[in-house]
This record gives structure tokens, C-alpha cells and sequence, in this order.
């Protein structure tokens, strides 16, 4: 966390809600501000105000105003995320509801066609910039981080489809980093190989087998 740049926004915070003379408490900007920095990882990515409002016993509309003021000093990034309903997807992310699609958009993941409905459709999201928070997100190091990165934490699905999901097997995320070393330890031992057994020999040997077994396919 770089502390010196996020107390000087905080400060902001403070000059800007007096300016607009909003009657949010000296004290209640204080524990915003503290419980900011107290987020780690993935909880300073895609804040919902009011879910932070539930866990951390803030007023709600308090809580709303200083996310906002957050965003306006630039301590936060606002987001809007369109949702898929069928499986929570991140389908797009806007900085503006003029970005937004104005009939339908496609969910790549479920493969259907999904009309817009703003009211229902859309979340809103609060971020801490990296120069600030510190965190480097990487959505394909890790299965809990790619679920992070597309997926919405807050959606809700039906009953009978939250059971589906946990009775799925447990999946196997191969990260493109492991793939690869895996790659180069596949040519280093053909590269060995080819060291060891000159390829003239290696080459006959590849027939007579091959010759052996179009021999046992035809008898």
C-alpha cells in the first residue's frame, strides 16, 4: 500500500465533502479510510458499497458518499460490470453507461444472446488503483484467481444450480506458465535424445517397429 498517496487523497475526501457541505462525521471518514488499507488482494478489487456497508457496520448512505468522493480524488476507480444472469460472468466492464450495449450482448461462456436489463443486469464496483493498493492482478495464476477476475462474488444463484456447481468433480487449472515449462522440459529430453542416439539409429529403429507392427495387423 502506498501509504503517502492514499493519505493524501483521504485528505481530499476531507476538503471535498466540507466544500459540498454533506454531514458525513470527521470519525467515519477516519475508519473508511483505515479499513482501505486494511484490504488485501482480490478485497481491493470490485468493492460493492453495500456489502462493504454490511461487513464493516458503515451507514449505507454514508458508505455510498465516500466511495464516491474516493472515485472523484481518484482513491477509487468506478466500474460498471455487465453481468451475465445465467452464470455471473463479467461479460464487459464500462467507465461510463455510455459504453453500455443498447439491446443485447453475448455471455461467451453459456453461448447465448442475454438483453440488456440495466436494472438488473449491471453492478456497480468500487477499485483501488494499483499504484496504490500494490496488488498485481494475474487472473490465470491460479483457479481462485481467474473465478475473482470473471466472476462476480455477489451473484446469486438459484438453489438447484449452486448444487449442480459443488457436485461438479474438483477441475485441474494449468497455469500457461506451468505449460510451458512443461514444453521446454519435453524438448530438452527429445533434444537429449537425439545427443545420445544419432538419429540415423534411431530412425531405423522407428521402422523395424513400425514394420513389426503392420506385419502383426495383417496376419
Amino acid at each position: 500500500m502506498n501509504a503517502y498517496f492514499f493519505d493524501e487523497k483521504v485528505r481530499e475526501i476531507r476538503s471535498l465533502q466540507q466544500w459540498n457541505l454533506q454531514n458525513i462525521p470527521d470519525g467515519a471518514i477516519s475508519r473508511f479510510a483505515d479499513t482501505l488499507k486494511k484490504l488485501k488482494g482480490w478485497e481491493t478489487q470490485r468493492i460493492n458499497p453495500i456489502h462493504f456497508a454490511e461487513k464493516y457496520k458503515f451507514d449505507a448512505e454514508e458508505a455510498i458518499s465516500l466511495f464516491i468522493y474516493g472515485a472523484k480524488v481518484g482513491l477509487l476507480h468506478f466500474e460498471w460490470s455487465l453481468l451475465c444472469p445465467l452464470c455471473g460472468g463479467r461479460e464487459h466492464s464500462y467507465h461510463s453507461l455510455n459504453q453500455l450495449e443498447k439491446d443485447k450482448y453475448h455471455c461467451s461462456l453459456c453461448d447465448v444472446d442475454v438483453e440488456v436489463q440495466a436494472d438488473s443486469h449491471l453492478e456497480v464496483s468500487f477499485t483501488l488503483p494499483k499504484n496504490i493498493s500494490g496488488f498485481m492482478m494475474n487472473p490465470y495464476s491460479s483457479l481462485e484467481n481467474y473465478w475473482s477476475y470473471f466472476f462476480s462474488p455477489y451473484m446469486k444463484w438459484p438453489p438447484e444450480l449452486d448444487k449442480a456447481f459443488n457436485e461438479q468433480p474438483p477441475i485441474r487449472f494449468v497455469s500457461i506458465l506451468r505449460l510451458g515449462l512443461d514444453l521446454l522440459v519435453g524438448f530438452g529430453l527429445l533434444f537429449l535424445v537425439g545427443l545420445l542416439f544419432p538419429w540415423s539409429l534411431l530412425r531405423r529403429w522407428l521402422l523395424r517397429s513400425l514394420g513389426r507392427r503392420s506385419q502383426l495387423l495383417v496376419v
